[in-house]
């Protein structure tokens, strides 16, 4: 508490500097928010499915593999088969194992 007291003491002190450093760092805030809506727009554009809130990830990594969950997977014919015929199951095969996978147990 006293060096919080002490810095708003010595910025008081010298109220240009004070007014200059809160402006600085409100800009820089302000750009930062900017820049990184802009690029999340941009680069990370909306899924295109009625529900991308609801989507999830299946895998199963078998012992001392990678994880595999292809549309000829057990797994994948599990949750196919029972999943609610109006939302649909879909099966994807990616080059990167997910985080989880990656590490050894």
């Amino acid at each position: 508490m006293n060096d919080l007291r002490y810095a708003l003491r010595q910025l008081g002190r010298n109220p240009l500097f004070a007014i200059v450093a809160i402006a600085t760092l409100g800009l820089g805030i302000g750009m930062n928010t900017a820049i990184f809506s802009a690029a999340k727009t941009s680069l990370r554009p909306e899924l295109p499915f009625e529900n991308p809130d609801r989507l999830v990830r299946i895998y199963q990594v078998p012992e001392g593999g990678s994880p595999d969950i292809s549309p000829r997977s057990p797994t994948f014919m599990l949750v196919r088969d029972n999943v609610d015929p109006d939302s649909g199951a879909a099966s994807a095969r990616t080059r990167k194992p997910p985080a989880a996978a990656a590490r050894s147990p």
